[in-house]
């Protein structure tokens, strides 16, 4: 039997889940058919490894000022803050002291300096790696690679226009409760099929039939996502290794002393997760236009919300 609906989104994850309220509420019979146990997608808050809670995905509201999920956030009365990493004018730790001030302003002049680099190359249409244009070898570079790669690329492999043209304006707000259980709150009321592996999309006929291990189901429209695969170093390591080398990467802003003060750890595995396959991502120098082709393959399945992951194609069986 053939489930007849309006309009079937694939993916329970923030933008699935938007994508179907906006539905839902224009009157539409929609579903909403999720491959994992759980919704949210990448956005994961652990409420049982430390003693708050912990975002093992996104974590906080991207251009809060904007963002159409802190209208929800402010409903739930969900305790937020402004955060930004890395910034200028923020204490420093330095290997086995606090930074002076001449330290402090040699940081902020460079990461300054690297931020008007950026702003230049974009103006001026210069795609090339950020680290072409700055002092690639100052000290305080493990600052500014913590950014780079936070979005999935290390400085010198992130295209500076493409870097520019994603730093988004508004604040970054943090969400203490967890990034996680708000996207939970998001999907209340929706009607959400978990477990329902996705095989088949079949476009060939006047509508879509989609076929999955709840079943096949049939609508006029649906909206997907075309997923990304990048091998990941840290996530082919064991559990040890992989905090060896998290470590060995803080001692080189924090000193040898950074060992003792972690007392547990908790990592993430998007890359390897069949349903997810990614986290954020960034474009390679002279390649910033990657996103844009991607976008317009997505456009053939549809689009609603922002999606950061490393795409390549993957046709329909």
């Amino acid at each position: 039997m053939i489930n007849q609906l309006d309009a079937i989104v694939v993916g329970a994850d923030a933008a699935g889940l938007s994508a179907a309220r906006v539905l839902q509420e224009s009157g539409l019979t929609v579903r909403v058919l999720e491959a994992k146990n759980r919704i949210g997608g990448r956005a994961l808050t652990d409420r049982e490894s430390f003693a708050v809670p912990f975002d093992h995905g996104c974590a906080w509201l991207s251009a809060g000022d904007y963002n159409p999920l802190l209208k929800l956030a402010i409903e739930e009365g969900r305790r937020m803050e402004a955060r930004f990493f890395p910034t200028a004018n923020t204490k420093t730790f330095l290997e086995d002291h606090w930074a002076t001030e001449d330290e402090e302003s040699e940081k902020n002049c460079f990461l300054s300096a690297c931020e008007c680099a950026l702003r230049e190359a974009a103006e001026s249409g210069l795609d090339v790696a950020w680290t072409d244009l700055i002092d690639a070898k100052s000290p305080w570079m493990p600052y500014l690679n913590g950014r780079s790669e936070r979005d999935g690329a290390t400085t010198s492999a992130c295209s500076t226009l493409d870097v520019a043209r994603n730093q988004g304006s508004g604040e970054l707000l943090f969400v203490f409760d967890g990034y996680g259980s708000l996207i939970e709150t998001l999907g209340e009321g929706i009607p959400i099929e978990l477990e329902a592996e996705v095989d088949r999309i079949d476009w060939s006929g006047e509508g879509v039939v989609i076929r999955s291990s709840k079943g096949e189901f049939s609508s006029s429209t649906a909206i997907a996502y075309i997923f990304g695969e990048r091998a990941i170093e840290i996530e082919r390591m064991s559990e040890s290794d992989a905090l060896d080398f998290i470590l060995a990467r803080l001692e080189k802003v924090f000193g040898s002393g950074i060992r003792d003060r972690v007392v547990h750890s908790s990592r993430t595995q998007w890359g390897c997760d069949p349903h997810v396959l990614g986290s954020y991502a960034a474009a390679l120098p002279g390649r910033s236009d990657a996103r844009g082709r991607a976008g317009a393959q997505r456009q053939a399945v549809g689009h609603l919300g922002r999606i950061h992951a490393h795409v390549h194609d993957r046709p329909a069986k």
